[in-house]
């Protein structure tokens, strides 16, 4: 009895241990996804905020300068692009990212939520210009 414990647990796969190698060698084989191995590039803001989470009240953890590309890690959380920049890692708002690969912009912000009671005015100048603060001061008076 003793003797079929010790050829049991002797390390060498059952079937189980078998499957399970097999199982795990088709899952590694598996591409990622091409987002998870893509570099963006920042547009559309003088710095894009890399966030902690994927929300807009999470904590601003670094900025990644204007035309800076950014390696992107995973898929997107509700608008938000996990990447990587220097030695930050977190989430930027997939409106600031420009995927040069496939040649897509970001999405544009058509419309907004039903009862917010806000207007966003977006005024795209196009990456690299100095910002235009006359439109501000004319909006303000």
């Amino acid at each position: 009895m003793a003797k079929r414990a010790v050829t049991k647990n002797s390390g060498l796969p059952g079937r189980k241990g078998w499957l399970l190698g097999l199982v795990m060698l088709l899952v590694s084989s598996i591409p990622l996804p091409t987002h998870a191995r893509q570099t963006f590039t920042v547009v559309g803001t003088e710095a894009a905020e890399i966030l902690a989470c994927p929300r807009r009240q999470c904590t601003v953890l670094d900025l990644i300068p204007l035309n800076t590309r950014v390696d992107v890690t995973g898929v997107p959380v509700d608008g938000f692009v996990p990447v990587r920049f220097e030695e930050s890692a977190g989430f930027v708002s997939e409106f600031f990212l420009y995927d040069p690969a496939s040649n897509t912009l970001p999405p544009q912000l058509v419309e907004g939520q039903v009862g917010c009671q806000r207007i966003a005015l977006i005024f795209n100048i196009g990456s690299g210009f100095e910002p235009a603060t006359a439109i501000l001061d004319t909006l303000a008076r």
